[in-house]
């Protein structure tokens, strides 16, 4: 299978495996308000065409297509993500490699709380929304859910679908 030419800046959404992602759609399903479901439960973004940057049990990077197959995924990009906006963004997002998954963050979903940051630390979809932000395309990152992040890149303007679509092999 031949894949879109993915480029450092692009932000991914899929469905985690598990009791874990599933706990994560029913959270976002909870607090989302525009009526269209909660479909994905992580959130990264790319660091080039086939290298992510995204936070599972630790802050990590994976490579696409390989390590995704099977999954769907939904990948956007800003319009005006270009090669100084992810250097400039990533300099400061960066310093999260090797960070440890906050789970204390998703009980503050779960109670509506989670623009409450004092830690420096990211769930998945806060990591790529505090990326965002970084690179001056956010106005916050706070919060946000893989659903909002979803939402972001199907909403149109600035935002432009790349891929949506289950990953298989060669």
């Amino acid at each position: 299978m031949i894949y879109p030419k993915l480029q450092a800046g692009d932000v991914f959404c899929t469905r985690y495996p598990g009791s874990l992602g599933w706990a994560i759609t029913l959270i976002e399903s909870l607090y989302e308000d525009d009526g269209s479901g909660a479909e994905y439960s992580h959130a990264g973004l790319f660091q080039g065409p086939t290298l992510t940057f995204e936070s599972l049990s630790t802050v990590l990077s994976r490579e696409f297509p390989k390590d995704f197959l099977g999954a769907k995924m939904l990948i956007g990009r800003h319009e005006r993500m270009d090669s100084f906006a992810f250097n400039y963004g990533f300099e400061l997002t960066n310093k999260h490699w090797g960070d440890i998954y906050p789970y204390h963050r998703l009980g503050m979903h779960l109670l509506g709380i989670a623009n409450i940051s004092f830690l420096d630390m990211h769930v998945c979809s806060e990591l790529v929304s505090e990326f965002l932000w970084n690179c001056g395309l956010l106005e916050e990152w706070r919060g946000k859910t893989p659903d909002d992040i979803a939402d972001m890149i199907k909403g149109g303007k600035p935002w432009d679908v790349i891929l949506e679509e289950t990953i298989v092999g060669a």
